[in-house]
């Protein structure tokens, strides 16, 4: 049966089919994730196994699936929004067309234009929690980069916070609304349970690993922030978030001490994603405390080509660590890289 007959007939828009070969004591599963109004193909990924094994194939499969067709939904429903006319699109399809400003890039117009289509999601749905949620994180993202005024900090947390009350359910709302609240207003424990309630809901979720992976690194549990951006990239090595996943994995490295290893993962992060500003900021730190102090001022010149608003006292305002030691410590090595005060 054509799979546009398929999605027409179930109504849904895409379709996961699979398949199984045996030989012997071997098995083979294929899966793939079709777009079915244009059989397109979205997703496919070949699975091999013992049949002693079964019950580790099946676990296995059933986290690379999930992990992998979370994205590439994700990034097949913008592609559809953004193929349909402005003046038609519904709050979703906004929200849809803000995210590629928000995973993609690190630019104050991209920031500015997903404010706006997320603004628009909300008035047409004043209720949109997951409209609140990505708002929110879009502050979030304009602090974390140095632009956002203390109104818009104060508006993301009370867009975090409305989100928080009215929807309890969907991680993806969850994941955003605890990062935004850990980063935002450093409310770092009530950000736990937000997060720690999104994985519960769905442990493989790219997006509530990357969010659970800052805020433990926040908290000093390096350990698990480690383990949460170690299982993204594993789950989703593809995704286009993997900037913010690498930077996250070198800023958990550094706060845990260990600044080769943190180093390596911020010089990945800055290829990934050379407008967000963490994985500059963390290099500058390691560099400094490996004695690279040359390199340390060289990269700390190409940060601030970037962000030319940088300073020691601008960025320590919106650090979220609460620890004053740490943070005079890194202050202490942006300046020796040459950030002014």
């Amino acid at each position: 049966m054509p799979f546009k007959q398929i999605g027409r007939e179930l109504g849904v828009r895409y379709v996961l089919e699979g398949s199984i070969r045996r030989l012997g004591n071997r098995i083979r599963i294929v899966g793939q994730l079709i777009e079915a109004e244009h059989d397109r193909h979205i997703w496919t990924e070949r699975f091999e196994g013992s049949l002693d094994d079964i019950f580790d194939l099946q676990d296995r499969i059933t986290e690379s699936v999930a992990g992998a067709i979370e994205p590439s939904l994700r990034l097949a429903e913008i592609e559809r929004a953004r193929s349909k006319p402005t003046a038609n699109l519904q709050a979703y399809d906004l929200c849809l067309r803000a995210l590629p400003h928000l995973i993609s890039s690190a630019t104050k117009g991209g920031n500015d234009e997903a404010l706006e289509l997320l603004s628009l999601a909300i008035q047409m749905d004043p209720g949109y929690s997951y409209a609140k949620a990505l708002r929110a994180w879009a502050f979030t993202m304009r602090k974390a980069q140095g632009w956002a005024t203390p109104t818009e900090v104060a508006e993301g947390l009370r867009l975090a916070e409305e989100a928080l009350l009215d929807h309890r359910d969907d991680p993806s709302t969850l994941a955003y609304v605890a990062l935004s609240l850990s980063y935002l207003g450093f409310e770092h424990e009530r950000a736990l349970g937000a997060v720690n309630r999104a994985l519960a809901l769905n442990p493989n979720s790219t997006r509530t690993l990357l969010s659970a992976g800052w805020i433990r690194s926040y908290v000093f549990d390096t350990t698990t922030a480690i383990e949460h951006f170690q299982r993204a990239m594993r789950l989703s090595p593809l995704d286009p978030e993997m900037g913010y996943v690498l930077s996250g994995l070198s800023f958990a490295h550094m706060v845990a001490g260990r600044f080769e290893e943190a180093l390596s993962f911020a010089k990945k992060s800055v290829i990934e994603a050379p407008g967000w500003t963490s994985g500059h900021t963390v290099q500058i730190q390691c560099l400094v405390h490996l004695g690279r102090i040359d390199e340390a001022r060289s990269a700390a010149q190409r940060l601030l080509k970037i962000a030319p608003q940088l300073t020691v006292s601008e960025w320590r305002s919106r650090n979220a660590i609460r620890d004053p030691e740490r943070i005079e410590r890194a202050c202490g090595a942006l300046r020796i890289a040459g950030i002014p005060e």
